[in-house]
């Protein structure tokens, strides 16, 4: 199921907390990222992967994507197994993308504890 999806500036395309199981591939635009009123990242690079976290977790949504500018997406599947079934490629995509964030957010952890550490603190406890 690929159906293109358009998102005006400033339209909201996932709520923070919604029971949403959509997955999107970004083709063009710029989407913020936003938990709570924090913006955790921008993302604009065609082909990127969003909304991947609550499908694939089966959970309530987890941040807000909003977008910056007018976004151009395809909604590629309403649940993880309807994705398993019908594209081990775009699978295979979600679970890198997922170990690419995993590891850049360990050395992020790993880089605020070093520096914590030199000031005589400790994010372990």
């Amino acid at each position: 199921m690929n159906r293109p999806v358009s998102c005006p500036a400033g339209e909201v395309l996932i709520n923070e907390g919604a029971s949403d199981t959509r997955l999107f591939v970004l083709e063009s635009g710029t989407l913020e990222i936003r938990k709570g009123d924090k913006l955790v990242c921008e993302i604009d690079t065609p082909n990127s992967i969003i909304g991947e976290i609550s499908v694939v977790l089966e959970e309530r949504r987890s941040c807000s994507v909003v977008a910056q500018t007018d976004c151009s997406l395809v909604l590629v599947g309403n649940s993880i197994n309807e994705i398993i079934d019908t594209s081990p490629r775009l699978t295979k995509l979600i679970m890198q993308e997922l170990a690419e964030r995993l590891v850049a957010t360990t050395s992020s952890f790993a880089n605020a504890n070093d520096m914590l550490l030199k000031k005589g603190m400790n994010l372990d406890g």
